[in-house]
C-alpha cells in the first residue's frame, strides 16, 4: 500500500527543515516513493546587496550558493537513507512558490519553527497558511526523524473528512497500531448536575455514552475496510483541541493525523480548530484535506493561491445513500467512491449513528 508516490520536502536549511527532509526521506525509502527537495530564494531581503553588486549579480550569487547547498543535502540523504532526490530551486515569495510546487506532489513536508504565540496568531506562518490553502496532504515536522512513526493519533468527529484522515493514517504506517480518538461533549454532565441529578446516574449515562461512541468508532473503521483489531479507541472530554492535545501527550503520540474541512458539527475538522492544534501540538502533524486526489492520477496544473477568504471553502453535505470507501491504494475498494464522496460532501450515516 503506497499512500504517496511523490513526496516533496521544503527546506530553508534550518534545523526544523533538516528534521523535515530526513522525515520525508524516511517515508520515501519506506514506501518506495520519489523524493523531491525544494528551496525558495526570496529576493526581497537583499535590497542593499543589490545596490552594491547589481540586481542580477546579487541574485545569481544567492541562487548558486543555495543550489550548492541543495546538492550537498541531496548527497547526505542518499548516503544516510539511500534515496535519490530531485532538486528544485525557485525564486519568489516563499508561501506562493511552495503552494505552486506542492500542486504536483502527493505529500508536502516542511518543518515549523517555534514562534511567539502572539506573533504566530497575528502574522501567521508558512505552515499555517499552507494548511489553509494547500489541496495536498501537509506533514508539519517538529521532531527529529529517528525512524518510522510508532504511535499515531487520529482524532475523529465522524465526518467524511475524519474518515479520509483514518484511511491515510492507516496507509502511511500499515504495520503499527493506530489510536482513534474522539472528544466527547461534556455539556450533558453539566446540565444534569444543574438539575440535581445524582452522580451515580450521571456516571451511568456517561458509561452508556462512551460505550456507544466506541462502538460507533469501530463501525466507522470497519466501513472503511480497515482492521479495527489493529487499532485502539480512546475518548476524552472537553473541547476537541484541548482534549486531543491531552490525549496525544498521554499516549506519547509522535504524529497526529487530522483532516480539514469547512463544516463540522463538533470537531477537529473546522479550519480554526486545525490551526489551533497546529500551533500548540508538540509532535508532528499530518493535515489531510477533506478532498483527496488519487495518487495514480496526474496532478492538477499549478495555480496561484486564492485569497484567504476563499480558502475556507470545504465539503458540503451530499444526498443520502452516498457510500464512503478507501482510495485504491488502501485495498480492494473502488477508488472513485472516496474521491467522489470527498469532492461532493458528507456520506450518509447508517441509522442510529
Amino acid at each position: 500500500m503506497v499512500p504517496f508516490k511523490f513526496i516533496l520536502a521544503a527546506t530553508d536549511f534550518s534545523d526544523p527543515a533538516q528534521h523535515a527532509v530526513h522525515r520525508a526521506a524516511l517515508l520515501a525509502q519506506r514506501h518506495g516513493a520519489r523524493l523531491g527537495l525544494v528551496h525558495v530564494v526570496n529576493p526581497a531581503p537583499f535590497g542593499r546587496v543589490r545596490e552594491w553588486l547589481g540586481p542580477s549579480a546579487a541574485l545569481a550569487l544567492r541562487v548558486e550558493e543555495r543550489r550548492a547547498r541543495l546538492r550537498a543535502l541531496a548527497a547526505q540523504l542518499a548516503a544516510v537513507h539511500g534515496v535519490a532526490a530531485q532538486l528544485e530551486l525557485r525564486i519568489g515569495n516563499s508561501f506562493e512558490e511552495l503552494h505552486r510546487a506542492a500542486a504536483r506532489a502527493d505529500l508536502l513536508v516542511l518543518g515549523q519553527r517555534r514562534r511567539h504565540p502572539l506573533a504566530e496568531r497575528v502574522l501567521g506562518g508558512c505552515a499555517l497558511r499552507l494548511a489553509d490553502t494547500c489541496r495536498q496532504p501537509l506533514l508539519v515536522v517538529r521532531q527529529a526523524a529517528s525512524g518510522a512513526y510508532r504511535r499515531i493519533l487520529v482524532p475523529t468527529d465522524f465526518t467524511p473528512a475524519s474518515d479520509v484522515a483514518a484511511v491515510v493514517a492507516a496507509a502511511l504506517e500499515p504495520e503499527i497500531d493506530l489510536q482513534i480518538f474522539h472528544a466527547c461533549d461534556a455539556s450533558g454532565d453539566l446540565l444534569m448536575r444543574e438539575a440535581d441529578v445524582s452522580e451515580s446516574v450521571i456516571r451511568d449515562c456517561r458509561a452508556r455514552q462512551e460505550e456507544g461512541l466506541v462502538a460507533r468508532m469501530r463501525r466507522s473503521v470497519a466501513r472503511l475496510g480497515l482492521d479495527s483489531r489493529r487499532m485502539s479507541f480512546a475518548l476524552g472530554r472537553g473541547s476537541p483541541v484541548a482534549a486531543t492535545l491531552r490525549q496525544a501527550q498521554a499516549a506519547g503520540a509522535e504524529l497526529i493525523v487530522t483532516a480539514k474541512a469547512r463544516r463540522s458539527l463538533a470537531g477537529i475538522t473546522v479550519p480554526g480548530s486545525v490551526n489551533r492544534l497546529l500551533r500548540r501540538a508538540r509532535c508532528d502533524m499530518l493535515i489531510v484535506p477533506g478532498r483527496l486526489r488519487d495518487p495514480r492520477q496526474a496532478p492538477a496544473p499549478a495555480s496561484a493561491p486564492a485569497p484567504r477568504a476563499a480558502n475556507m471553502q470545504g465539503v458540503r453535505c451530499a444526498a443520502a445513500g452516498t457510500a464512503l470507501r478507501g482510495p485504491s491504494w488502501t485495498g480492494p475498494q473502488p477508488p472513485a467512491a472516496l474521491f467522489q464522496a470527498a469532492r461532493h460532501g458528507a456520506a450518509a450515516r447508517p441509522a442510529g449513528e
